[in-house]
């Protein structure tokens, strides 16, 4: 009976213990849940503030491009309207001015081979400025790069005038008003 009593003790002993290991595990099992349940409310919250700051930021992104966009059109339509008003001082008449992008205009076939004169300002190398320009040029007429001092544009712009069919006629240095700029 001793023997039976030992060995009962004994499998009390181990139940008691398992008993006190699962009882471990599920307080711990208990303090990770309550960790993921904190880590996914603060994961939400920063969630929705992230998402609050990228959608003002869009907002703002959109503002300052239709700001942007105004303000360009503002200054080529001042450039333009300048160019108008030169004319006009110096009695040019019978002109007309068709104001926009070069590489946008020869595209459109109602002003390929049109103006007597085509004037541009230096937006690009001068090689490509030709492959815009010319095709907008009447046989017979004129087209005015105004570029920097750059001269080498000219040596790379070579190919770009014989197959268009365009010929260098002048080039002239000037200096820019109130400035040593030379152009």
């Amino acid at each position: 009976m001793k023997n039976l009593n030992s060995e009962m003790k004994s499998l009390l002993d181990k139940l008691y213990n398992l008993r006190g290991e699962d009882s471990a595990l599920l307080v711990s099992m208990e303090k990770e849940r309550e960790d993921a349940i904190k880590t996914k409310e603060r994961t939400f919250k920063q969630t929705a503030e992230l998402q609050e700051k990228l959608s003002k930021l869009e907002s703002e992104g959109r503002i300052l491009a239709k700001e942007g966009e105004n303000f360009k059109n503002a200054l080529q339509m001042i450039q333009k309207d300048e160019f108008v008003n030169v004319l006009k001082e110096l009695k040019i008449e019978k002109v007309i001015c068709t104001h926009g992008r070069a590489e946008e205009l020869a595209k459109d076939k109602k002003y390929r081979e049109k103006s007597d004169i085509v004037v541009s300002r230096a937006v690009a190398r001068l090689n490509v400025l030709l492959e815009y320009l010319l095709p907008l040029v009447k046989i017979g007429g004129k087209c005015i790069c105004m570029k920097g001092s750059n001269t080498e544009e000219i040596e790379e712009a070579q190919n770009a005038l014989k197959t268009l069919g365009g010929e260098i006629e002048k080039i002239e240095k000037i200096t820019l008003p109130e400035t040593d700029i030379t152009r």
